[in-house]
């Protein structure tokens, strides 16, 4: 007599490798993917969000971002510890406490701390007028 797992598993594996080759050589159907369009005013439309708008950029003059640069890098030497002299130290060093733009600003214009303090003690500069021919536009 002959013992069932001899004859039965080999068959099982056969089986198996007929199974999974199958099902590895049919032909794969992709789905389509639908439009932008029909996402946007079909099913789930109301899921669509509009994007955020920030808010309306200011419009300085180059004087004015001066000024305004000037006094951020004048509060950041009066908030360091490091105990060098402010004409040693270039506002581009204070990283931390320099918004953006002023990072932008001193990267491109360099200047010492010693300079943005005597820049920050100056009165700041007028806003721009508006041109004269927007105003009497109705």
């Amino acid at each position: 007599m002959m013992q069932p797992a001899r004859w039965f598993f080999p068959r099982i594996a056969a089986v198996a490798l007929a199974a999974w080759s199958l099902a590895a050589c049919a032909p794969h159907v992709q789905q389509s993917k639908p439009a932008l369009e029909e996402i946007a005013t079909g099913e789930g439309a109301d899921m669509v969000k509009e994007p955020e708008k920030g808010p309306e950029p200011v419009i300085r003059s180059a004087e004015q971002e001066r000024h305004q640069c000037c006094q951020q890098c004048a509060a950041a030497v009066a908030k360091d510890k490091s105990g060098d002299a402010p004409d040693k130290i270039p506002c581009v060093d204070f990283t931390a406490d320099l918004k953006e733009e002023c990072l932008v600003h001193f990267r491109k214009n360099a200047m010492m701390a010693s300079q943005a303090q005597e820049c920050a003690a100056q009165p700041a500069p007028a806003a721009p007028a508006a041109d004269s021919e927007s105003a009497s536009v109705p």
